[in-house]
């Protein structure tokens, strides 16, 4: 487990609260899918160890990697903003 977020860091993953809910990536997804995903996520959230506030804010990203070397690499941009899976699905069959 990476408690100290340095691997978000030198992926360059974006943290906080402008980055989480009002980026242009957050917005388009707000509006393409509504707030019901989101509201449902929040109703559903159960953590399975204790959160620290900070760490909720953290977007992530999708890696593929194939021996040692990243093949694929997309950040989130925000909240709902998540790879394609077609494109996933691509770069794990390449």
């Amino acid at each position: 487990m990476d408690e100290s977020r340095e691997l978000y860091e030198a992926l360059g993953c974006a943290s906080g609260v402008r980055a989480t809910f009002f980026s242009p990536a957050s917005a388009k997804a707000i509006k393409a899918k509504g707030w019901g995903p989101i509201k449902e996520a929040a109703e559903n959230f159960a953590p399975i160890k204790p959160v620290r506030n900070e760490d909720v804010l953290w977007q992530g990203g999708s890696f593929v990697y194939r021996g040692g070397e990243c093949v694929y690499a997309r950040l989130d941009g925000g909240t709902g903003d998540h790879a394609p899976l077609s494109e996933l699905l691509e770069a794990c069959r390449a």
